[in-house]
């Protein structure tokens, strides 16, 4: 329950590690495990920015799919 309430500031490093207990904001599967860097907040998630071979890209995730590094 912690994790669904965590706040995380802009610049934390976090890895994206699915819950499935909840399916919103859920990333695509080839993403899991990887790591990246809060960009922002948009509503109750957090804009993860993390690089994909030489693009950069960015999801939108619920904070319960989150860890902090």
């Amino acid at each position: 329950m912690t994790s669904f309430f965590q706040t995380l500031n802009v610049g934390d490093r976090v890895v994206l590690m699915a819950d499935s207990s909840y399916h919103g904001s859920l990333y695509h599967s080839r993403f899991h495990g990887r790591a990246g860097a809060v960009g922002g907040k948009q509503g109750e998630c957090y804009k993860i920015q993390f690089k994909d071979g030489n693009k950069e890209k960015m999801l939108i995730v619920h904070p319960l799919h989150l860890r902090k590094m």
